[in-house]
């Protein structure tokens, strides 16, 4: 799930570089509570949200875990993801 986590950081880059970061955390808190409570379709409304506001296409991977038969762990995904768009917050200057 490594890919999910470097997605997430890639789009948290991206807002940032648009001036967009202050909007990252509410995202962010909106994905978790929803993937707390199970909420696929609301966390969707979030991603969605996220690639509107980057004018950016949805991953196809997204929508496939969105599928209730779907093998895809919607849950590890999902959190993979979060984790990516936070991971930048607690680096330090000059490390990675």
């Amino acid at each position: 799930y490594c890919y999910y986590k470097q997605f997430g950081y890639h789009k948290a880059e991206e807002l940032k570089k648009k001036g967009l970061d202050n909007k990252l955390e509410g995202l962010e808190y909106k994905m978790l509570n929803s993937l707390k409570s199970g909420n696929r379709q609301e966390f969707m409304d979030v991603v969605i949200r996220l690639h509107m506001i980057l004018q950016k296409n949805v991953s196809p991977i997204f929508l496939e875990s969105m599928k209730d038969e779907s093998d895809i762990d919607f849950y590890s995904i999902g959190h993979s993801f979060i984790a990516g768009l936070i991971s930048n917050k607690f680096e330090k200057k000059g490390e990675i």
